[in-house]
């Protein structure tokens, strides 16, 4: 619990209280960095909100929301979320630590919680995407005022220490 998973500060991303109002969002350039797998770990103490797909332009190769202590990724070539079938206990003011893995050959990307796998094999939600460039965290959309936050960002080539997917 807490403003900070980890040192002094964390980013905070309100949500949005209704449709009309604009995203809350936070961004971070990563560019093309030749490598077709890589990592993307963070801790974040979210908010959950309703379950919307990703609108911004170009879509991302990965749509990841926890509803009901449950992971929901969008399946671009489906068209439909996958929903994880274990759930993960996690409270409101609870730090969760995501570590989402991008496959850019095959297009597909696997998302664990507090180091248990919750989906995998997922199709990119965009599947034009040929490498990464950019990470997009948003606010979403709850009922009143809800503030989630981010902390310990670490993009990588490399699998992140103390993941389980046998678990």
């Amino acid at each position: 619990t807490g403003d900070v998973h980890a040192g002094t500060q964390s980013v905070s991303i309100p949500a949005r209280t209704n449709l009309d109002e604009s995203l809350q969002e936070m961004h971070a350039s990563i560019g093309a960095c030749g490598r077709s797998d890589l990592w993307v770990t963070l801790y974040a103490r979210l908010q959950q909100g309703k379950l919307e797909p990703a609108t911004n332009e170009p879509l991302p190769a990965a749509d990841v929301h926890l509803l009901a202590n449950r992971v929901y990724a969008y399946d671009g070539t489906a068209l439909r979320w996958v929903i994880s079938e274990r759930q993960f206990a996690i409270g409101s003011n609870d730090w969760a630590r995501l570590d989402i893995h991008l496959d850019y050959s095959t297009k597909t990307y696997e998302v664990s919680v507090n180091g248990v796998l919750g989906v995998e094999n997922v199709n990119f939600s965009n599947p034009d995407l040929t490498e990464p460039s950019r990470f997009v965290l948003s606010g979403g959309t709850s009922e009143g005022d809800k503030l989630s936050r981010v902390d310990d960002l670490r993009i990588s080539a490399t699998e992140p220490e103390g993941l389980d997917f046998d678990d």
